[in-house]
């Protein structure tokens, strides 16, 4: 309609420019939303893996694949309509997390619904057990840990134990036991003091081995209570060991959900374990003697920059595992590594795809880990460890988790603007306690 020179639209045709504007807000701003990134911040560094990758517009594309990732999920593994509200789907999503959680208890653990705490964590022990998973790691020799405690004995744990002497510890507990309590018995002094004994590991120190997954028994529950009330659930891991630690437990509310809060969390750990078992047999190699026990140290340590951000902060190894995991076999050239590390060191995997070559019904969420919408000015996660987190603690829908989501969309992004010629530049010649620089993508 035209009138005195002026073009008047009607209100349906008002509404679609509306919803387009909304639409077109530039999906930097809205990934950045998801992150909750600090803009111009987000938007400049993605315009700089942009220009120093030669690959445009992802951000994008990894935007709407999201969005058409998340709607698809509501509408077929749901069963809701396009305009149900984040309260309803949350409401849903935990009752499909229930039903998931009783089926793998009857259908593939053979047990029934008044099943203990106990037999639940001993099935998926052995179900992990009998998945194929990456199970060799690269690990300190058991005979240089022994050494590190009779250097420097754990005495809040001889006490509980009735131990008068390191020796008697050592001979009658299980090791692995012993180091995995260390963090809760030992108080930050002392292991400041045992910590600076891993910079002096060199690489003659480390040796091939199995992964060991180890129930840690009653006895261990004054020091481990504290770790299971804050977490949420009683599973742990020592990478520098490759030991899967799974924390025995009375606390029957930890029943709820368990089997799907405690079978990706020991699958997830068998892929973790690895991934730092193939950080460190590629930096013995690498790295000069002196040095090794340094970077293997703030790797066990402090771990730096797992919550990752862009610019001036830096890329985590597993970003380069994920990068590696996402391509066809033929596009891999592990011979990048070679003779550091061979193909089999750079196996990645999700625990959800893991898993649902062995529990069909779990597909649903397999590459969902980074997806999520935002409601009520928060991410809804389609994540399965936030889902199941939240589950298995009954949090209601304005507490509701997301931080495994975020972290898996920003490892996403950087797994996205990598590629074979900045691997070959970055991690052989300049790689530095696991990190790769985005500046220099």
């Amino acid at each position: 309609m035209v009138f005195f020179g002026f073009v008047f639209l009607d209100s349906a045709k008002l509404m679609l420019i509306n919803k387009n504007m909304n639409s077109s807000k530039s999906t930097i701003y809205q990934l950045a939303e998801l992150l909750n990134a600090k803009q111009p911040l987000f938007e400049d560094s993605i315009k700089g893996l942009e220009e120093s990758s030669a690959k445009l517009n992802l951000e994008e594309e990894l935007f709407l694949e999201i969005e058409d990732k998340f709607t698809k999920f509501v509408n077929k593994s749901l069963k809701l309509k396009n305009k149900a509200s984040g309260k309803d789907i949350y409401s849903n999503l935990m009752d499909l997390i229930a039903k998931q959680n009783d089926l793998v208890l009857t259908k593939y653990f053979k047990l029934n619904k008044t099943a203990g705490i106990d037999e639940i964590l001993s099935a998926c022990i052995d179900f992990a057990a009998k998945m194929d998973l990456p199970k060799r790691v690269f690990r300190i020799k058991k005979s240089k840990a022994k050494r590190m405690l009779l250097n420097n004995p754990p005495l809040r744990i001889m006490e509980l134990l009735g131990y008068k002497n390191v020796k008697a510890l050592l001979k009658n507990e299980r090791l692995e036991e012993v180091y995995g309590a260390l963090r809760f018995a030992e108080g930050e002094e002392w292991l400041n003091k045992f910590n600076e004994q891993y910079e002096n590991l060199r690489p003659k120190d480390f040796t091939e081995a199995e992964i060991e997954v180890i129930k840690m028994p009653l006895k261990w529950g004054p020091l481990t209570k504290d770790f299971i009330k804050k977490k949420k659930h009683n599973i742990t891991h020592l990478k520098e060991l490759g030991v899967l630690l799974v924390l025995e437990t009375e606390d029957e509310s930890l029943k709820k959900g368990l089997i799907l809060k405690a079978l990706p969390l020991i699958v997830h750990y068998y892929y973790e374990i690895h991934l730092y078992s193939a950080f460190f047999k590629l930096k013995a190699s690498t790295e000069k003697k002196r040095s090794f026990g340094r970077v293997i140290t703030d790797t066990i340590i402090a771990d730096p920059k797992h919550k990752l951000r862009i610019k001036g902060e830096n890329v985590h190894w597993r970003v380069v595992q994920r990068y590696f995991g996402k391509l066809d076999d033929a596009k891999k050239h592990p011979e990048i590594f070679e003779p550091h590390l061979q193909p089999e060191d750079l196996h990645w995997d999700l625990a959800e795809k893991a898993l649902a070559k062995y529990i069909p019904e779990l597909k649903v969420w397999v590459d969902l880990d980074y997806v999520a919408q935002q409601k009520d000015e928060l991410p809804l996660s389609l994540n399965l460890m936030d889902l199941t987190l939240s589950y298995a603690n009954s949090l209601d829908y304005k507490d509701r988790l997301y931080y495994h989501f975020r972290e898996s969309l920003w490892n996403e992004i950087f797994a996205r603007y990598m590629g074979i010629e900045v691997l070959e530049d970055e991690l052989l010649s300049k790689l530095n306690n696991a990190l790769v620089y985005p500046e220099r993508l």
